[in-house]
């Protein structure tokens, strides 16, 4: 291999705020920074790409507020932004033995994303969970490529250009109850006296004397969600 290196900065940024106890904000982002020489193998027909780099730069950056509005309702609210660039060149391309048409590689893509979410957790045993989310992403690909004139065996460079632009939004929600345990003890009792009542009508069809019945549930709640996404 050719020789080559890498070089790579990074940093890193958490902070967070709470100017009572019913808010809480944080704060959180990272940066990386890469710089690499790609100059490929030597092979019998080549000395390698001593001249090939690619770059690498990269964002990244969260905002999260918590704010408390009531002893029963909390709202979170979350945005995000995401940039990434690699940046690939080749100088001598389709020269001096470089096979490699493109003289210049670049994909850049930036993404938004955020979400707003409800959480209720009431005093009846009944709780609401709701939000909404987006995402958006902007992709370019942008670079230099060459090809070989047929007329005149010169190479030609030209540039090109590719944009994308998906995004998706979600909404979606939550709805749990509870129910008591004095529910379920009044469902079993009806449940024991009609077992009761059909074992003494068996017992005195059959003329074997009266049945004793004994039942014990360790039943102490239910929950039932209704998830909704739209």
């Amino acid at each position: 291999m050719v020789p080559h290196e890498t070089t790579e900065t990074f940093g890193e940024l958490i902070a967070g705020y709470q100017p009572s106890d019913d808010t809480q904000v944080v704060v959180w982002g990272t940066a990386l920074d890469r710089d690499s020489d790609i100059p490929g193998s030597v092979t019998p027909i080549s000395l390698g790409d001593t001249d090939d780099t690619r770059d690498f730069r990269g964002y990244d950056a969260v905002l999260a507020v918590r704010q408390r509005l009531s002893s029963e309702a909390t709202v979170t609210g979350k945005y995000s932004y995401r940039r990434a660039a690699i940046d690939s060149r080749n100088p001598d391309a389709l020269t001096g033995g470089d096979t490699n048409p493109f003289r210049r590689l670049k994909h850049t893509s930036d993404t938004h994303s955020g979400e707003v979410r409800l959480d209720v957790d009431s005093s009846n045993d009944v709780s609401l969970r709701a939000g909404f989310s987006f995402a958006g992403q902007e992709r370019t690909g942008t670079g230099t490529v060459g090809a070989v004139d047929p007329g005149t065996g010169a190479v030609v460079f030209s540039p090109f250009r590719s944009d994308a632009s998906p995004g998706t939004v979600t909404m979606w929600g939550e709805v749990e109850k509870r129910f008591n345990a004095e529910l379920f003890a009044m469902q079993e009792r009806e449940l024991r006296d009609d077992m009761a009542q059909s074992m003494a009508l068996m017992s005195r069809a059959s003329g074997e004397g009266e049945v004793a019945i004994a039942r014990q549930s360790t039943t102490r709640g239910m929950i039932i969600s209704f998830p909704m996404l739209v």
